[in-house]
């Protein structure tokens, strides 16, 4: 879904998660329909580990151009997707997620 500014916003029930050269970017929680738990839940790991994540509109040009290094689609209920195809383009399989995602952490 994107906003009146064509900046995607969401998926129709998933936050959006950007990989990029400089660390991660997600759009704004005034933006969004509903602020996610997962959502929440992976920026405060990324930055507990000292990932850099910007809050700010995502473009289009943001994932289909070469600055994108993964793009993640995040729900509590399906967890967190790597989105492989966009707009027909083939996207990188980043596993950026993986050094602070363990899904038995969630067991504590």
């Amino acid at each position: 879904m994107s906003d009146s500014g064509g900046h995607l916003v969401e998926g129709t029930r998933t936050n959006l998660l950007v990989r990029t050269p400089e660390g991660w970017m997600t759009p704004p929680v005034r933006s969004l329909a509903v602020a996610g738990v997962l959502r929440q839940w992976v920026l405060e790991r990324l930055r507990a580990k000292g990932e850099v994540v910007v809050e700010r509109a995502v473009s289009i040009e943001d994932i289909s151009g070469n600055r994108c290094k993964g793009f993640y689609l995040l729900n509590s209920v399906i967890g967190v997707v790597l989105v492989r195809n966009f707009a027909g383009q083939d996207l990188p399989a980043d596993d950026g997620l993986a050094t602070i995602f363990n899904p038995f952490d969630l067991l504590e």
